[in-house]
C-alpha cells in the first residue's frame, strides 16, 4: 500500500494549555477540574480552578490530550468538562483527509520515538514545533478506519491483561492486610521498629550521558531508569566499569522522584540511576514481605504526603521514610505470606508474559500502520 503523508501541523489543530493562576487552585470542587500532566493518563483530576477562563481551554470527554513533559503520553480525556493547564495540549484532526481515531492510534508511536531521542537534564520537554512536524501517513479514509479498528482490538486485549494483573495485586494487598493489619496503625500490636532499623536504602548512580548507548555488548551493563519499569522499550547501556549500583530482578526498587513519587518496582536488572534506590532488608524482614509492605496504602500515603519538592519535582523524604515506625510481625509469618505470594506471583508472571507479547504485537501493528505496511490481511 502506498500513501501520501503530511505534517501533523497541516492536518490537525493543536491547542496548548494555559498557565492558570495557582492562587485560584483548590481541592474542594470549586470551579472546573484542571488537567495537569499527571492527569492525562488517569483521565481525572482532583485539582480545581475557580477563576476566569477562555472557551478555547475547555476540554470535554473524548478529547485527545498529550503531556508535554516527562513521558509524552497521549490519552483520551474521560473526567468530564475540565480546563487545559499549561504543558498539556489537545490535538484534533481538522483536515478531511485525516480520521481522528486513526490519528489517536498512530501518534503514541511517534511521541515515544521523540521521547527516546530527546535530551534532558531533569525532565524531558516536547515542543509544539516538534509535534507539528510529525509526518502522518494518509491512506484512504476507509483504510484509516480499518487500521484504527485493528489497533483498538489489540489495545483492548492489553487492557484486559492489565486489569487481571491489577486484580492479582489487589488480592495480595488484601491478604497482606488480613494477615498483618495496617503496618502504620499496627492494630495487632506487633513489635515496632523504624524502617531505617529494618531496611537499607541505597541511592543510584548517574554516569555522564556521553557514555550512554542503546546497543548492548559484553562489556556493557544496562542502566535502568524509572521509565524502564513502565515500558522496557528504550534500554540504555553503559560501560561495566561505570555500573556502580547493581541490582537483580528480585530486588525491591523505589522510585525517588515524581510525579508520581514513591513507586515500588522489581523485575529488571542492571545498574540503576539516581531516580531509583534499592531497598534491602537488614534483619527481621523477608524480601517478599518488604515489597508488599512498601506498596501498602498507609505507607504510600504517609510518604507521599511528606515528600519534598525541588525544581518542579516531588522527591521521597528519606529522613521521614527511614523514621517511619511500623509493626513488625514474626519472620515465620512473613515467610508464610511470601509462600502464598509466590504462588499467586506465578499466575501474575504468566499474565505479564502474555501482556508483553500482546504489547509487542501492538507495537508492531503501530509500526506497520505508520509505514503503510498494514495489509488488509493483518
Amino acid at each position: 500500500m502506498t500513501a501520501t503523508s503530511a505534517p501533523l501541523g497541516d492536518l490537525a489543530a493543536i491547542t496548548s494549555g494555559f498557565a492558570f493562576k495557582s492562587s485560584e487552585f483548590n481541592t474542594t470542587g470549586d470551579g472546573l477540574p484542571l488537567i495537569r500532566i499527571r492527569d492525562v493518563v488517569s483521565g481525572r483530576s482532583e485539582t480545581f480552578y475557580s477563576g476566569d477562563f477562555k472557551p478555547d481551554h475547555v476540554i470535554e470527554n473524548g478529547d485527545a490530550l498529550i503531556g508535554m513533559d516527562g513521558e509524552f503520553n497521549l490519552a483520551k480525556w474521560r473526567g468530564g468538562r475540565a480546563l487545559l493547564n499549561q504543558r498539556v495540549c489537545k490535538v484534533e484532526a481538522k483536515d478531511e483527509r485525516l480520521n481522528q481515531e486513526y490519528l489517536v492510534r498512530l501518534l503514541p508511536k511517534a511521541l515515544k520515538e521523540i521521547e527516546a531521542r530527546t535530551p534532558f537534564v531533569t525532565v524531558k520537554h516536547l515542543s509544539v514545533k516538534e509535534l507539528r512536524a510529525v509526518e502522518i501517513p494518509l491512506p484512504p479514509l476507509p483504510e484509516q478506519r480499518r487500521i484504527a479498528a485493528i489497533l483498538d482490538q489489540a489495545d483492548a486485549l492489553r487492557a484486559k491483561r492489565r486489569a487481571a494483573i491489577a486484580k492479582c495485586d489487589q488480592l495480595l494487598q488484601s491478604v497482606f492486610l488480613e494477615m498483618f493489619g495496617d503496618p502504620v496503625t499496627n492494630p495487632q500490636g506487633w513489635p515496632t521498629h523504624t524502617l531505617g532499623d529494618l531496611v537499607k536504602f541505597t541511592g543510584g548512580s548517574q554516569p555522564a550521558k556521553k557514555y550512554f548507548t542503546d546497543t548492548p555488548a559484553p562489556d556493557r551493563v544496562r542502566l535502568v531508569q524509572i521509565r524502564d519499569f513502565r515500558t522496557d522499550k528504550y534500554p540504555t547501556y553503559i560501560p561495566k566499569e561505570l555500573a556502580r549500583r547493581p541490582f537483580t530482578r528480585k530486588d525491591v526498587m523505589v522510585g525517588r522522584y515524581g510525579p508520581p513519587v514513591f513507586q515500588i518496582f522489581r523485575g529488571l536488572e542492571g545498574s540503576y540511576n539516581v531516580a531509583l534506590m534499592k531497598a534491602e532488608p537488614k534483619s527481621m524482614l523477608d524480601t517478599e514481605f518488604l515489597f508488599h509492605l512498601l506498596k501498602n496504602d498507609s505507607i504510600q500515603r504517609a510518604v507521599i504526603s511528606n515528600s519534598q519538592r525541588s525544581a518542579g519535582q516531588s522527591g521521597v523524604n528519606l529522613d521521614f521514610l527511614s523514621g517511619l515506625t511500623i509493626g513488625t510481625p514474626p519472620i515465620e509469618l512473613q515467610q508464610r505470606f511470601a509462600n502464598s505470594a509466590s504462588a499467586l506471583q506465578f499466575q501474575v508472571d504468566r499474565l505479564e508474559a502474555q501482556s508483553s507479547r500482546i504489547s509487542e504485537f501492538f507495537s508492531a501493528l503501530q509500526q506497520r500502520a505508520f509505514t503503510g505496511q498494514l495489509s488488509p490481511a493483518a
